[in-house]
């Protein structure tokens, strides 16, 4: 089974974090890709990328949200 990469071609290395803002796969991982089992691929697109991209949207929306507060205080 051939696993087709995550990468979207807008590649924005966030170094906080260590991964793509993009494709949410890490350097190590972006560097492994072409090296690594489908199975191991396979994990990464079904199970780490699913949980980064719900932690960044979590993120974007605490941000606007303080954001948003700090508009209201007085």
């Amino acid at each position: 089974m051939d696993i087709v990469t995550p990468c979207i071609n807008i590649c924005r290395l966030d170094t906080e974090k260590d991964r793509c803002s993009a494709c949410f796969r890490t350097t190590f991982e972006i560097g492994r890709w072409s090296q690594m089992e489908p199975q191991e691929r396979l994990a990464i697109v079904t199970q780490l990328i699913p949980v980064r991209r719900l932690e960044a949207e979590a993120d974007l929306l605490g941000t606007k949200l303080r954001c948003e507060l700090k508009e209201y205080q007085l």
